[in-house]
């Protein structure tokens, strides 16, 4: 068994195998990928084909901004992908997200994924990283032992909420004072200050809210303008102002542009405007179904947001998974 660095576009048809057949989990079907999840999952991997070259100029030092907004590394036996995991930068600062670890469950208890992330941890020191964060399933027991045996250390909760969108919805109207705008993700700073604001203090005693970590550097701005249109996603998010100006609610979602495929939405709501819940969690029905009719909406909201995890049961969506974010410090 060897393991190497992601070779584009040769690689893509090994990526896909692996990760179609790799999340797939036979005693907890609820975490196995779906087939709509399996559709995007495979056009944004094809679709890598065509921003290869970009890469390749970027990581040849010809465009350094965006030489590690995209890296990873294949196992593979006998010239055969059997497991991989990608490194995808972070904001401006020096943090990495350690993604996609996947072993091919035949090849499963012979320490690939560890390998894979160690392989992963001594990549992003070199290159200068401080910090990687992973999500993981708060019931995957052996991954979580993995990570926290590579010195990684939880840090929140998220929750994975469902909903087919099988039936229309109104956005409902603001109170009074309140305004509405729909913008784009590299309008970055409103996010920032939200999460600066009301992120709770226990939380950020392991997980700082830092500028860098939500600043959209030009590498990618450049990476979501040539990325989106390719893969079929449509990167947006909906942003919610009080009658003073301040940000009190906010979405950033992923609509779908072509056929298939699924949409998502991750809100933060002030708890100060926790009445706004209701009216957030509609208007963002209303967005994406008008945006991508007929898709299923994964809304993905974080465990200490209670009005909003209360919304998402009162409007019908259904609890999926729940997922930890855990850090290491380099």
């Amino acid at each position: 068994m060897a393991i190497r660095p992601i070779r584009l576009p040769q690689d893509i048809a090994g990526l896909i195998n692996v990760t179609l057949h790799a999340f797939q989990y036979p005693d907890h079907p609820e975490w196995s990928l779906q087939d709509d999840e399996a559709q995007a999952i495979v056009e944004q991997l094809r679709s890598l084909r065509f921003f290869w070259p970009v890469l390749a100029l970027a990581q040849g030092g010809i465009i350094p901004a965006l030489s590690d907004l995209f890296r990873g590394f294949i196992a593979e036996e006998d010239g055969v992908p059997i497991g991989c995991v990608f490194l995808i930068r972070q904001g401006g600062g020096q943090r990495r997200e350690v993604a996609n670890v996947a072993v091919l469950p035949e090849y499963r208890r012979r320490g690939i994924a560890r390998q894979l992330v160690e392989t992963t941890i001594a990549f992003a020191k070199k290159r200068g990283a401080t910090s990687l964060a992973l999500d993981v399933i708060a019931g995957n027991l052996p991954a979580i032992t993995l990570y926290t045996s590579l010195g990684f250390t939880r840090v929140m909760d998220s929750l994975t909420f469902s909903h087919p969108q099988d039936t229309p919805v109104s956005a409902p109207p603001l109170p009074a004072g309140y305004s509405l705008a729909d913008t784009a993700i590299t309008e970055w700073r409103p996010r920032y200050d939200l999460a600066r604001r009301i992120t709770p203090a226990e939380v950020t005693a392991l997980n700082p809210v830092t500028e860098d970590e939500f600043r959209v550097t030009s590498a990618e701005r450049i990476a979501l303008s040539a990325f989106a249109p390719l893969s079929g996603d449509r990167q947006r998010q909906l942003v919610v102002r009080s009658p003073d100006g301040a940000v009190v609610a906010m979405v950033r979602y992923i609509a779908r542009t072509r056929p298939g495929g699924i949409v998502y939405g991750w809100p933060m709501l002030d708890p100060a405007h926790a009445d706004l819940a209701p009216v957030l969690a509609q208007t963002v029905r209303h967005t994406l179904r008008q945006q991508s009719p007929g898709r299923r909406l994964e809304l993905i909201v974080l465990d200490w947001q209670q009005a909003l995890v209360g919304e998402a049961q009162t409007e019908g969506f259904t609890l999926l998974i729940r997922s930890s974010k855990m850090l290491k410090t380099l």
